[in-house]
C-alpha cells in the first residue's frame, strides 16, 4: 500500500486505530475515469464476509452485476465488474482484498479499489462537475467501508 497508495503517516496511524481511510488515486484519465482506494481493519472472519457476497441476490442488486472469488489461503480477492446501460455510466471494476494479519490477532485487512468510467467528466461541464463525482465516490467507499465493519463486527460478537 505504501508504495501504490502513497498514503500519509496521519492516514497509516488512522489505518493502525481501525478507522477506515479512503484517497482519490492518480494515474487515471480524469476525464473519463474515477478511480478511489479504502481500507479498514475489520475485527471479524474473512469467511463472514465472503459467505455474504455470495448470497449476491441480498448482498448486491443488478442485472449487470459479475463476481469472482479467489481465495489464496493468505488472502482473499474478490472481483467485481458491474456494466451500467445509461447514459453516464458506462462500467467499473472493483477489486476487494481480505488480507489477515496475524501481528493484529482475528480479523483482517478490508481493501477495496474501485475504478468506474462514465461520460460528463470531460469539457467545460465535465472539469465544473469533476470534483463532485470524485468527492462523491470517495464518500461512499467511506460510508461502504464504514457499514461492512460496523455489520461484520456487530456478528461476530
Amino acid at each position: 500500500m505504501a508504495t501504490a497508495v502513497h498514503l500519509s503517516s496521519s492516514e497509516r496511524r488512522t489505518l493502525l486505530s481501525g478507522a477506515p481511510v479512503t484517497r482519490i488515486l492518480d494515474g487515471v484519465d480524469a476525464s473519463k475515469e474515477v478511480a478511489v482506494f479504502g481500507a479498514v481493519w475489520i475485527n471479524a472472519s474473512p469467511s463472514t464476509y465472503v459467505q455474504r457476497v455470495k448470497d449476491i441476490e441480498n448482498f448486491e442488486r443488478g442485472g449487470g452485476f459479475r463476481i469472482t472469488i479467489q481465495d489464496r489461503g493468505d488472502a482473499t480477492v474478490i472481483a467485481s465488474k458491474m456494466l451500467y446501460a445509461s447514459h453516464y455510466f458506462w462500467t467499473a471494476l472493483e477489486t476487494r482484498t481480505l488480507m489477515p494479519d496475524a501481528s493484529r490477532g482475528s480479523g483482517f485487512w478490508f481493501i477495496t479499489v474501485n475504478r468506474s468510467r462514465s461520460d460528463g467528466l470531460s469539457g467545460f461541464l465535465g472539469r465544473l462537475i469533476r470534483g463532485r463525482v470524485r468527492n462523491e465516490a470517495r464518500k461512499g467507499t467511506l460510508a461502504a467501508l464504514t457499514a461492512t465493519k460496523t455489520s461484520l463486527e456487530a456478528t461476530a460478537r
